[in-house]
């Protein structure tokens, strides 16, 4: 549907005797424009002449040199024309108003358009928005025509000797003109800012492939398939759901080993027999090696045991070099070793799973023993609180969010100048309002143990901090667990501990009490290390099985 322009109307009129013009004037004009909209209507003459005769032909020449235009209000003597000029301007700006809206839809450039998205309801729907270009700027086109044709030419003497009056139609006293050539030129801006804003997408994207281009390589260079094998690196990377298929799975297979079945310990022989998995400790273990052994032994692997004397390891060779020999000859490789980096370093470029045994951060296989262990231990985790009484080190920093993922509610006492690391406490506050649990963090070991259900410590120096023995343990004065702090927990109160245990951390009387599950939970150690196999290694990561 193109724009309707209106016809020039042109009226010549002359008033210069004074004595005869008034009602007879008047009439004769009125009449002469029921004139020009009558035949408008009729598509018959563009321009009708009303003239009086003038006294002088310099006179009437004077007045159609002179020209008016009248921006802010109609002229009464066109009235009766006002109407059908404010229809044809609210078209217009009816017309503006939907191609405004049609030109800020963000649409793809080979987008098809659907019928009812015609903005400007012409029947004409471009097949699609590179047409819809087109069809804008032409629409812009018939706007800009029709708003100059906005322009009746009104030609005539005036009382003053002769007045040519050339005036902007202004039904409601506007200057739709001025307006609308703002309006496009709004409209054209914030088109320009648009193309713009594409531009710099358009340059972002360019960077953005090239940098997936290197991403891409560095992969292919560094490990070739290292971003579709899931490793176990903490609980925290752990779903709940995920972590509670861990410890189903570990009872589960606990079952199957105590019940003895030859058949059913065959069946999970041949699950990865042939194969090889790798032991990396940098540490000494006692409980790591024996349950990393037994579950690649249970499943039918050859456990290869690589300690830190015994490879090139961080010697005469790089992590990344010594990580992609040992991941192209295992299926798996259970690290034991120092710093959370070298954990974080083999993930990175081994092309087989990762279970991270401990790092100076982190401990999952022991935070997944133990609660398996308090699950065999009380009919129901949910509302039981765990008292933590120690040092703040990767076996807490596994536990505590391996409780609250178990809806079990912590109180953690650590020595003054000792904290939780902040990023731990932050995925605390996580898990806690995900599972409904609680904790809190203090300084005082008999105020975490008031009505506790579980009472955990583990040492106070850790492996590498032989050097500082004698100033921990005066950190530590007051945090040996005694039956001063069992007398304050719960009735049905049960002690744990990771082992090795150090006679400064818990008394005799409390570590070997018929209340004490140490070595029910050192042998879940096993358990825990079969399920991590089997779903990691065996079911490529998939916790469905």
């Amino acid at each position: 549907m193109s724009l309707r322009k209106p016809k020039s109307v042109i009226i010549k009129h002359d008033e210069s005797d004074s004595s005869g013009g008034g009602e007879d004037h008047n009439e004769t004009i009125s009449s002469s424009v029921r004139q020009v909209k009558a035949r408008k209507k009729k598509g018959r003459a563009k321009k009708v002449t009303v003239n009086k005769g003038f006294e002088d032909e310099d006179d009437v020449e004077a007045g159609l040199s002179a020209e008016v235009k009248l921006a802010k209000r109609p002229v009464p003597l066109f009235e009766e024309y006002k109407d059908d000029v404010g229809g044809y301007m609210n078209e217009i700006r009816e017309k503006m108003s939907k191609a405004k809206e049609y030109i800020t839809v963000p649409v793809e450039d080979d987008a098809i358009l659907e019928p009812e998205e015609d903005p400007l309801d012409d029947g004409m729907l471009p097949l699609t928005t590179k047409d819809a270009e087109m069809q804008r700027k032409l629409r812009d086109m018939e706007i800009k025509e029709s708003m100059y044709d906005l322009e009746l030419d009104f030609e005539g003497e005036a009382d003053t000797g002769g007045t040519a009056i050339k005036m902007n139609l202004l039904p409601d006293g506007k200057d739709y003109k001025s307006e609308l050539e703002l309006e496009i030129q709004r409209l054209e801006m914030s088109r320009q800012e648009r193309l713009e804003s594409l531009e710099e997408l358009s340059s972002k994207r360019a960077e953005w492939n090239v940098q997936l281009v290197q991403l891409a390589n560095e992969r292919m260079f560094s490990s070739s398939s290292s971003s579709k094998i899931r490793h176990l690196v903490s609980i925290s990377d752990l779903t709940t759901k995920e972590f509670n298929h861990l410890v189903d799975k570990a009872i589960a297979y606990k079952a199957v080993v105590k019940k003895n079945d030859i058949n059913d310990i065959r069946a999970q022989h041949d699950k990865l027999l042939g194969k090889t998995v790798a032991l990396i400790f940098s540490k000494r273990s006692t409980r790591t090696r024996l349950s990393s052994e037994g579950a690649s032994a249970f499943f039918g692997a050859q456990p290869m045991f690589l300690g830190k004397d015994d490879i090139q390891l961080g010697v005469n060779e790089s992590w990344y070099d010594t990580t992609k020999v040992i991941s192209s000859m295992v299926s798996a490789v259970f690290a034991r070793v120092n710093s959370h980096d070298e954990i974080l370093q083999l993930t990175k470029h081994s092309d087989v799973p990762i279970i991270n045994s401990l790092c100076d951060k982190y401990h999952p296989l022991q935070a997944i023993t133990d609660i398996m262990t308090i699950r065999e231990t009380f009919p129901e985790t949910k509302g039981l609180k765990l008292a933590w009484i120690g040092d703040a080190n990767n076996v807490i920093n596994d536990l505590f969010i391996a409780s609250l993922r178990s809806g079990i509610d912590v109180a953690i006492a650590t020595p003054q100048g000792i904290e939780i690391d902040p990023s731990v406490v932050e995925k605390a506050k996580e898990v806690a309002n995900e599972t409904g649990t609680s904790f809190f963090l203090s300084h005082d070991p008999l105020e975490v143990s008031k009505g506790s259900n579980i009472l955990v410590t583990d040492t106070f120096v850790s492996m590498g901090e032989e050097s500082q023995t004698e100033q921990k343990l005066k950190q530590f004065k007051g945090f040996q667990i005694s039956k001063e702090h069992t007398q304050l927990a719960a009735p049905n109160w049960k002690f744990m501990h990771c082992l090795p245990r150090h006679k400064e951390e818990v008394t005799d009387e409390v570590f070997y009490s018929e209340n004490s599950v140490v070595f029910p939970e050192a042998e879940n150690r096993l358990y825990a290390a079969i399920s991590v196999l089997d779903t990691f290694v065996i079911n490529k990561g998939d916790f469905t099985k």
